[in-house]
């Protein structure tokens, strides 16, 4: 009863330290994004108004409108609370390996022997969701730049009969934006299947090793592994294993976040040759 009332005690002290640390790291981290994401659409605009004609004639199917609003939106997801939560996550799984080391070494080595494969397969489908991302919403940039070409020349259009082949081209603009989706919804499920098929056979092979480790000190009178140690690594490792794969889907929203951060800062970024605001 004396140990209950202990860990009951230090469950709800560490509950509510979580909660205040959680708050107030969630506040600041989405104010400091809201900041940034104010002045970069600032810099955007900016960047924007001073290019020179050519560069206008060249990109004519960029739409301005869409950039500095979902754009933006999409990087803020990727520096905002999903950064915490992340960074929670993961530092989650970082302390629950070093107790699980702390209790029993040998068996949190052998379960961790398949982490090379997670980060590979995780770092492969991260790499491919920012490229399609990007190809996405160049996409959905010209769809929209149609769009907005349409309804600004509605009577011209109206007048000559072209609503139908208007319409034909807006849907052959989406088109592409409907297969790089497609493909990385598809990255995302055979990346998240492949990590838990593995987290899943480190958990066999916990049990399969755990107990040889228990049966031999056993068989030697020693004390080191003992069915409550066995607990202790597969739960910790467990836990662990489970907010790395919680973390899994806030890697899209990164590079999400990238892809978008990489076609509002080409334009940032771009020198023009005659600068009207220079």
């Amino acid at each position: 009863m004396e140990d209950a009332k202990a860990f009951g005690l230090g469950v709800v002290a560490v509950t509510i330290l979580q909660f205040i640390f959680a708050t107030l790291s969630v506040d600041i981290i989405n104010r400091s994004a809201q900041k940034q994401i104010s002045r970069i659409r600032q810099l955007f605009l900016k960047a924007v108004l001073r290019q020179d004609m050519t560069w206008y004639d060249l990109n004519s199917d960029d739409s301005f409108a869409v950039r500095i609003t979902d754009d933006l939106d999409k990087l803020k997801e990727g520096i905002g609370e999903k950064l915490s939560i992340f960074t929670y996550l993961v530092m989650s799984f970082v302390i629950s390996v070093i107790f699980s080391f702390f209790y029993g070494w040998k068996l949190t080595l052998v379960i961790l022997s398949c982490a090379p494969i997670i980060i590979l397969a995780t770092a492969f489908v991260a790499k491919m969701q920012s490229t399609l991302t990007e190809k996405e919403l160049k996409s959905y940039s010209s769809a929209g730049a149609v769009a907005e070409e349409v309804l600004g020349s509605i009577r011209t259009v109206v007048a000559f009969g072209g609503e139908k082949k208007e319409l034909d081209r807006y849907r052959d603009r989406l088109a592409g934006a409907e297969l790089n989706g497609r493909r990385k919804g598809l990255f995302s499920g055979i990346g998240g299947g492949i990590m838990w098929f593995i987290i899943y056979c480190c958990y066999a092979l916990a049990f399969w090793y755990g107990i040889s480790l228990i049966l031999e000190d056993r068989d030697k009178d020693l004390k080191d592994y003992t069915p409550a140690v066995l607990i202790i690594v597969l739960f910790g490792v467990l836990a662990g294993a489970q907010n790395l794969g919680l973390s899994s889907p806030h890697l899209e929203a990164f590079s999400t976040a990238k892809g978008s951060a990489a076609t509002i800062f080409s334009v940032i970024d771009r020198k023009p040759e005659i600068d009207s605001l220079g």
